[in-house]
């Protein structure tokens, strides 16, 4: 209000109120006031009036009635001051695995006093029992929504939902929330699902007296793999003796205690970890890490880590990791027989990344079909048309439906890790823990090094100039 006096022919300055500015925070979450100080003896602003203020502005949510008659008491002038609040929402938490099983199996030789390696004190099975626990979900959160000072409700981030996929052998809860063993045998990871396979043992070699070997689950051989016979099983391998010139493959863990005499023909295959107690000749395919004591003129290619412990020597022939290769001693002083040795690529997972794509385009025409069955049996279910057969056929066109739902989930995740790795390409090391010959080949992504004299301690990797060498770690 503007009061005006006329004294001696002259106008006084008018007289003007406190007034009050609202502030919006730009998320919506906060509400502050800057009262302008009165004039010539101007009114404060009362309770009631800053009150208004938050009204005509819209704030209607968290507003601090405290705070505003302390205001109108003790006003505070030219200064903004907080006098709403929002509420936050909470993020959901993402669903997590806990497993009841160990799945990190520690394949490294144990050292003897005496510095010779222990091949035969490694325990590669993980036993379980029909109706064990093997890994239990938590599940995601919605989290809790929030709402800003104009009263508006803000969604809440809900949590990530990861999938429990049931493998061979194993089933879910009725919640879906565990995940049991259907039988009594061996546990072990296949891909993203826990299997549970039994055990089939050789006593002594595998000859004529056995014939090749094929089994779905576990096999342990108590003697030798002679030369020209086979072995492919489903899940781990524990071989107590020697492989010569044999081809073995295993699904899971390969264990060969005694070495591996490859010569021209032999191979060794694991999709999980191995350990071998010497490797000899043959063609090695890895699908995690690899031990060994020493390795010579054999082809190597390991989708982890190669270490070369006890002897710890790497002599002729190709051996590739994907991330790191560790040794004693690179090369020889005393032979002419070529040694190559690479880090940093990965053919088997860029060929998995190119075969995902196609299962889940092929999947997601499994799904969309069994989505139409789905919603045509529901409605007829809704309509009471729904016969006794068809009802049979709903629960099962349903259980087909979010079993391919979680497969889809889980190879979309694979898909999505197989990419994050490949994108690291190029980056992987040499260690070198003695000495390195020259005439060895250093390979590291799309660059190359001959190693041109000899060196000890030594770290390769790979920098924009190419393969540089530093001090091991």
């Amino acid at each position: 209000m503007h009061v005006y006096q006329e004294m001696s022919g002259r106008k006084e300055a008018p007289t003007v109120d406190a007034l009050a500015e609202l502030h919006i925070a730009a998320d919506k979450m906060e509400a502050r006031l800057v009262i302008r100080p009165p004039g010539n003896q101007g009114a404060d602003l009362t309770h009631a009036q800053l009150s208004e203020a938050l009204a005509r502005g819209g704030v209607v949510f968290g507003v601090k009635a405290g705070k505003l008659a302390e205001l109108a008491d003790n006003p505070i002038y030219n200064r903004p001051v907080v006098v709403a609040e929002g509420q936050r929402g909470v993020a959901g938490t993402d669903a997590a695995l806990v497993y009841h099983v160990n799945l990190e199996r520690d394949l490294s030789p144990k050292m003897r006093p005496d510095g010779s390696v222990d091949f035969k004190d490694l325990n590669i099975m993980e036993k379980v029992s029909r109706g064990d626990v093997l890994c239990e979900k938590t599940p995601s959160t919605k989290g809790k929504p929030g709402i800003d000072v104009f009263g508006v409700a803000l969604a809440a981030k809900p949590g990530k939902d990861v999938a429990l996929v049931p493998g061979k052998n194993t089933a879910l809860s009725e919640d879906k929330l565990r995940l049991l063993s259907s039988i009594d045998g061996q546990v072990t990871l296949a891909g993203k699902k826990l299997i549970v396979l039994d055990v089939f043992t050789v006593d002594g070699d595998v000859s004529h007296a056995t014939g090749n070997i094929r089994f779905s689950g576990h096999v342990v051989v108590t003697g030798n793999v002679l030369a020209g016979f086979s072995i492919e099983a489903g899940g781990n391998v524990d071989i107590y003796g020697t492989v010569d010139q044999a081809s073995v493959s295993a699904g899971g863990i390969l264990m060969v205690r005694g070495g591996f005499n490859g010569g021209r023909t032999g191979e060794l295959i694991s999709g999980s970890k191995m350990s071998c107690r010497f490797i000899q000749g043959g063609r090695i395919t890895v699908g995690e890490d690899l031990e060994a004591t020493y390795i010579l003129n054999a082809t190597v290619l390991c989708s982890g880590s190669i270490n070369v412990t006890g002897k710890g020597l790497i002599v002729g022939g190709r051996v590739a990791a994907r991330s790191c290769v560790t040794v004693n001693t690179l090369g020889n002083a005393n032979t002419s027989a070529g040694t190559i040795v690479e880090v940093g690529n990965d053919a088997s997972l860029v060929k998995r990344a190119q075969e995902i794509p196609k299962k889940l385009a092929s999947m997601e025409k499994t799904i969309r079909s069994l989505e139409v069955s789905l919603k045509t049996l529901i409605q007829r279910k809704a309509t009471g048309r729904l016969t006794e057969d068809n009802a049979e056929t709903l629960e099962k066109v349903a259980n087909s439906y979010h079993q391919m739902k979680s497969e889809q989930a889980a190879l979309q995740a694979e898909l999505a890790a197989a990419q994050e790795e490949i994108a690291k390409t190029g980056q992987g090391v040499v260690k070198v823990l003695g000495k390195a010959y020259p005439g060895v080949r250093i390979i590291i992504g799309t660059h190359q090094l001959l190693i041109q004299s000899e060196c000890t301690f030594t770290m390769f990797k790979r920098s924009d100039e190419g393969i540089v060498s530093a001090p091991a770690r």
